[in-house]
C-alpha cells in the first residue's frame, strides 16, 4: 500500500489530471517519455512536490492516470424513457463505477450494477425439484437422471443426439440442455 501523506497524494493526482488532459496518455505510459512529461508538468505547473517524488511515484501517477481516463471514456450508456423525456441516464464505466446523471445533477455511486437473471424458456423440460423433468415425448414425467435408470446407461445421451437432429422446434435452452446431456455434463 503506498504510504503517502494526504497531500502529497492530492498534489499527484492534480498532475495525473493535467498529464490525462494535455499529453497522450495512452501512447506514452510506462516511457521514459511518461517520467519526462510529468516532471516537466510538475515544474511550470507548480506541483507542489519535488522531481524525485515524481520519479519515484511513478506507478501511482500511472493509476491515477488510468482511472481518469477511464472516467472520460464511457462504457454504455442506458436511457430509461418516459413519454419522450429523459428522465435517467446510467453511465457503466469500465472500473466497475456507475454514474447517475438526472435533471437534478449527477452521482456517482461505487457498485456493480444489479443484474436480473434470466428465466430459461424450455419447450421440453420443466425445472423440478429433483431436476430436470422432461414434459412431453417418450420420457414424459421422468427426470433427466431416471432415463438412464428406466433403460440402459446411455439411453439419454442417445436420445438427446436423436432429438437435437430430429426435433425442430426446440428453443435455444432445451438445445443447450441437450448438448450438455450428450457431453455428459447431466
Amino acid at each position: 500500500m503506498n504510504r503517502m501523506r494526504e497531500t502529497t497524494k492530492g498534489e499527484l493526482r492534480r498532475l495525473a489530471g493535467i498529464l490525462v488532459k494535455t499529453k497522450d496518455f495512452a501512447s506514452i505510459k510506462g516511457t521514459s517519455e511518461f517520467i519526462e512529461a510529468a516532471v516537466e508538468i510538475q515544474r511550470t505547473a507548480k506541483i507542489n512536490v519535488d522531481k524525485q517524488t515524481v520519479k519515484k511515484q511513478q506507478k501511482f501517477i500511472e493509476d491515477m492516470c488510468n482511472v481518469m481516463s477511464r472516467e472520460n471514456e464511457p462504457k454504455k450508456v442506458e436511457e430509461i424513457t418516459s413519454n419522450r423525456t429523459i428522465t435517467k441516464v446510467v453511465v457503466y464505466y469500465s472500473d466497475g463505477t456507475i454514474q447517475d446523471i438526472t435533471s437534478f445533477g449527477t452521482e456517482i455511486v461505487s457498485k456493480q450494477p444489479q443484474v436480473i437473471q434470466r428465466i430459461p424458456e424450455y419447450t421440453m423440460f420443466v425445472e423440478g425439484e429433483d431436476g430436470l423433468m422432461v414434459i412431453k415425448g417418450t420420457y414424459k414425467g421422468k427426470t433427466i437422471d431416471e432415463i438412464d435408470a428406466a433403460n440402459f446407461l446411455g439411453a439419454k445421451k442417445g436420445w438427446a443426439k436423436w432429438c437435437l437432429s430430429n426435433d425442430k422446434n426446440l428453443s435455444d435452452d432445451d438445445r443447450s440442455v441437450f448438448t450438455k446431456i450428450m457431453n455428459g455434463y447431466l
